[in-house]
């Protein structure tokens, strides 16, 4: 039922939407969705936020947001692709969810993706002396635009 709510609501926005997975939804959209997804899942459907994952697969960065469906046990990830290797960002979602202030400096320090709008993006795992343009997590270690 929570599945196709979200389905609606999202319409058109919706990239593609696997539900194969026992237990676990993945929806694709696209990084302008964020900013729509992410409060009617949390405030309207008072689903609980896990974390953000992301990875550099080469052609772009992939996020996705985790959240769960206590009552029914499922799993519901908002995923998107980040093009723009060379400058990535999205909007932050810390004016939402609190929680997710952490995990967006540490994406922001890995994989040297700028969450637009976030508070304070300061160095949280690495020192304050690594080099710029340096992201451990990225393939090749470096800022595509350097």
């Amino acid at each position: 039922m929570i599945i196709d709510d979200i389905k609606h609501f999202l319409k058109a926005q919706i990239i593609s939407c696997d539900e194969t997975k026992k237990g676990q939804v993945i929806i694709m959209v696209a990084p302008d969705a964020i900013a729509t997804a992410i409060p009617y899942l949390f405030k309207d459907k008072y689903l609980r936020f896990m974390t953000i994952t992301g990875i550099d697969v080469r052609q772009y960065f992939e996020l996705s947001y985790h959240f769960s469906d206590d009552g029914t046990g499922t799993i519901i990830s908002i995923r998107t692709r980040l093009t723009d290797k060379s400058f990535p960002r999205i909007a932050s979602i810390t004016h939402i969810i609190i929680g997710a202030n952490w995990i967006e400096r540490e994406l922001h320090e890995m994989l040297g993706i700028v969450f637009e709008g976030h508070p304070n993006l300061k160095h949280l795992l690495l020192s304050e002396d690594w080099p710029a343009g340096n992201f451990p997590l990225r393939q090749n270690g470096q800022s595509d635009g350097k």
